[in-house]
C-alpha cells in the first residue's frame, strides 16, 4: 500500500510541478521563476520514475503497471497544451487516471478481483 501510495503522490506532486512550470513558461520563460520551476519539475519527475520503479517491482497485476503508465501520459502533455483550457483537461484527465490507478491498487491490497 506504501509503494502505491507513494506513487499517487508523487504523480500529484509533479503534476503541480508541470503545471507550474507552464505558467511561469508562459509569463517569462528567461526569468528565474522559470528556471527554478523547471528544476523543481525535474526533481520531481526523476522522485516520479523512482515511484513507478517501486510499484513496477511489486505489482501483481499487469493491468495496474499498465495503469500507472498511463497516469502519466496526461501529466507529460501539460507542456504542450496551448492555453488553459488544454492545460485544465490535462489535469483532468491526470486526476481520473490517478483515481483509476488508486482503485485497482485498492482492489489489489485489498485481495479483491476490481475497484
Amino acid at each position: 500500500m506504501a509503494t502505491y501510495s507513494a506513487f499517487a503522490g508523487a504523480l500529484t506532486a509533479h503534476r503541480r510541478a508541470v503545471v507550474n512550470l507552464w505558467f511561469r513558461r508562459h509569463e517569462d520563460p528567461e526569468g528565474p521563476e522559470y528556471r527554478a520551476a523547471r528544476a523543481e519539475c525535474d526533481q520531481l519527475g526523476a522522485d516520479l520514475d523512482h515511484a513507478r520503479f517501486r510499484v513496477q517491482l511489486i505489482a501483481e497485476d499487469p493491468g495496474l503497471m499498465a495503469l500507472a503508465n498511463a497516469a502519466h501520459k496526461p501529466v507529460s502533455a501539460i507542456h504542450r497544451a496551448a492555453d488553459k483550457a488544454e492545460l485544465m483537461d490535462c489535469e483532468n484527465r491526470s486526476r481520473d487516471a490517478v483515481g483509476a490507478f488508486v482503485a485497482a491498487a485498492a482492489a489489489q491490497v485489498l485481495g479483491r478481483s476490481g475497484p
